[in-house]
């Protein structure tokens, strides 16, 4: 409707009842009506921001998941499934499929990270390796938010991943290096006192002479 003071569009809801009278007639319509506009504007930005996240997080290939606490149903986007190497069709959107596809060495820490993070002990902000169908290991960042109810359960928890493999290379390539430099370092020092040694043998057997 337009309202008539400032001509303003507004998004109403309206609630009625019609009254015939005993001939089956119209007689009266009852009801009353609320101004939604408010909520309709909040519904488009929360659309509009979905919107958003979605380019930024599918531009930096991140992939976000949701799962009911309650149900252990898990959803997944495009890019959850390209990080862990599953086809969309055979995933079974359950917690349990999920957990599968995380490394055997990794999957105790992390499902108890999950479950502290829903207790509300702690946030849920690690990092894990996961297998891929053809045998492949990767490195997993992982964050996710906890909502709870009125009650303190927790009824949802939401969040991301991301592949940090690359990453995760080069800082061991790194320490690699930093633990060739060390070694280096040893057997050169160790070089130098056997020639300080050799040298203090050599200058005593002069002195012997």
């Amino acid at each position: 409707i337009i309202r008539q003071n400032d001509k303003k569009i507004c998004l109403i809801k309206a609630y009625g009842e019609i009254f015939k009278d005993q001939h089956g007639n119209f007689s009266k319509i009852k009801g009353y009506a609320r101004d939604i506009t408010g909520k309709k504007e909040t519904k488009e930005e929360l659309e509009e921001n979905k919107k958003r996240l979605e380019i930024a997080t599918d531009s930096a290939g991140i992939g976000v998941w949701d799962l009911e606490v309650k149900t252990n149903v898990l959803t997944w986007d495009k890019w959850m499934y390209r990080i862990y190497g599953v086809n969309e069709s055979s995933f079974q959107e359950a917690f349990d499929a999920w957990q599968n596809g995380v490394h055997p060495d990794d999957l105790s820490r992390v499902t108890k990270e999950v479950e502290m993070a829903q207790k509300g002990e702690k946030d849920f902000d690690t990092k894990f390796r996961i297998v891929r169908p053809t045998g492949e290991v990767r490195y997993v960042k992982a964050n996710a938010i906890v909502i709870h109810n009125e009650r303190g359960e927790p009824i949802r928890m939401t969040g991301i991943n991301y592949d940090i493999t690359e990453e995760r290379k080069a800082e061991e390539k790194v320490k690699e290096k930093i633990d060739e430099l060390q070694r280096w370092k040893k057997m050169t020092v160790n070089r130098e006192l056997k020639m300080i040694e050799l040298k203090k043998e050599i200058e005593k057997l002069k002195s012997d002479k």
